[in-house]
């Protein structure tokens, strides 16, 4: 650990998130590790390019050995990832509009990595995917352990600020489809016990809220991840600085889903159950805790 930097700070201390009932045996997994969210990402690439290069890259990422931070993930998480990352791009160029909500630049003078991932030619994608995708979850003999770890959080930083809107208009798009229309990899929270209270109904049937603490999920990047926490001050006006963004930044002020849900976005690359992270280590690290629906 790097002398000095092991403080962190949000805004609020506990995070949660409402589970309806029928998602309380897989409340945890990314939409866009989600069997019918694959089915549809896989369809959708394979449209796009063809099914033997779908075939050709998911075997060549499935066999990827990964970096110790991932080590206990989902192994669907390069798979996800990749697809995910494609198809988002593709749809921001297909309809330039969807980018409208994440850009900046006439107000603060600066835009994103992932404005520019969009600028890539399409026929290029699949390739550049599949190496920013292999250096993010992957060893690779090119680099050292904390040049690796530092290129997976910066790549996974970059593409999160556009995958929090993307994962919020999933909420206005889905309408009765059994899959989000925009799976990503990070999961929704909120600071405020009541909204995820709502969220946790279907009908009159009350669900689940769960909790953790945002600054030990912070603190766990830190330790097992990169050696590097950024003050909320500094990730607040930095598009793309971190694999977690929530409604106070500057940048959030256009997402009026995640205004309204006061909204906290966690990159997620774990599948657990509830009983699991109420045991294992990892619920222990992030202060995983069930909390009584109101």
């Amino acid at each position: 650990m790097i002398e000095g930097m092991a403080h962190v700070w949000s805004y609020k201390k506990d995070i949660y998130r409402g589970v309806a009932q029928k998602y309380k045996d897989s409340p945890f997994t990314a939409s866009a590790m989600r069997y019918n969210e694959i089915v549809h990402l896989e369809q959708y690439f394979s449209h796009m390019y063809s099914k033997s290069t779908l075939l050709d890259l998911k075997t060549k990422l499935n066999s990827l050995p990964a970096i110790p931070f991932f080590q206990d993930a989902s192994p669907l998480c390069p798979w996800s990832w990749f697809l995910s990352s494609i198809h988002i791009i593709l749809e921001a160029k297909r309809n330039p509009s969807l980018l409208e909500p994440l850009q900046y630049l006439q107000i603060y003078g600066v835009s994103s990595v992932f404005e520019s991932m969009v600028t890539v030619d399409s026929e290029l994608l699949p390739e550049l995917m599949f190496r920013t995708t292999r250096e993010t979850f992957s060893k690779t003999e090119e680099y050292d352990v904390l040049i690796q770890d530092a290129l997976s959080y910066t790549t996974v930083s970059a593409m999160v600020y556009g995958y929090e809107y993307f994962q919020h208009i999933n909420y206005d798009l889905r309408g009765d489809l059994n899959y989000n229309p925009f799976p990503t990899m990070v999961m929704d929270w909120t600071e405020d016990i009541i909204i995820a209270n709502r969220f946790s109904y279907s009908g009159e049937e009350a669900g689940l809220v769960l909790s953790l603490d945002y600054d030990k999920y912070k603190q766990l990047l830190y330790d097992e991840w990169y050696p590097l926490i950024v003050h909320a001050g500094i990730a607040s006006t930095t598009p793309g600085f971190t694999p977690y963004f929530d409604y106070h930044s500057i940048f959030a002020a256009k997402n009026t889903n995640i205004q309204e849900q006061k909204g906290v976005v966690l990159f997620w690359p774990w599948d657990y159950t509830i009983a699991e992270l109420l045991e294992n280590e990892l619920g222990r690290k992030i202060g995983f805790k069930q909390v009584p629906v109101l």
